[in-house]
């Protein structure tokens, strides 16, 4: 026996001044929302990527490692506050 499910679907989409491409979103959540949470999510990417800059990982890091003996590097990080107090 087959059963179904009904889902409401939604697209939605904007086209911010400056920018190349209009976004797309095809989803089951509310547009607004579903804009936002975007949004918010690409922060975090854009972040992502500004702090592998940063540190230099840039696209040179390969998910798999070619000799699986060695371990990924160790990374010392040092956090400070706006203040220049060193944050733990």
């Amino acid at each position: 026996m087959v059963s179904s499910t009904k889902v409401r679907e939604n697209l939605a989409g904007e086209w911010q001044r400056g920018l190349r491409e209009p976004l797309g979103l095809f989803t089951t959540l509310e547009p607004e929302l579903a804009l936002e949470v975007y949004r918010q999510r690409m922060k975090v990417e854009e972040s992502f990527r500004e702090l592998e800059g940063l540190l230099g990982l840039g696209s040179g890091i390969n998910k798999r490692q070619e000799n699986e003996d060695s371990g990924p590097p160790a990374l010392g990080l040092q956090c400070r506050a706006a203040d220049g107090r060193e944050v733990a």
